[in-house]
């Protein structure tokens, strides 16, 4: 059984071209989930983010395509393409997406 899901394995791909822009919308596609981990690929329209949350674990967060504004307590972070910030556990975090952004979320639980 495939721990890891929606992708077909042994296949070369852009993680980037797994999910799609939708207008004014978040796209998200999950790829694997349990209870240590949650990876999954977002598509974000400008303006559209995740609004402030703290998560169970430290997260990942790698650009993939656009820029994002990164809130991690108080302090803004400017990510590009190719770029990527943790954001620990157990701290207030958001993301908004300042041009169209894709990014991939790896969560690793406490």
């Amino acid at each position: 059984m495939a721990i890891i899901k929606n992708i077909a394995a042994e296949q070369v791909f852009a993680v980037k071209d797994l999910v799609d822009y939708v207008e004014e919308a978040t796209a998200n596609l999950t790829l694997a989930k349990n209870d240590q981990l949650n990876l999954s690929v977002f598509a974000f329209d400008v303006g559209e983010g995740l609004s402030t949350h703290q998560a169970p674990g430290d997260a990942f967060i790698a650009i993939l395509d656009g820029e994002a504004e990164i809130v991690i307590a108080d302090e803004k972070y400017q990510l590009k393409t190719g770029e990527s910030i943790i954001m620990p556990l157990g701290k207030p975090h958001s993301v908004l997406a300042v041009t169209k952004m894709k990014m991939l979320l790896n969560l690793v639980k406490a």
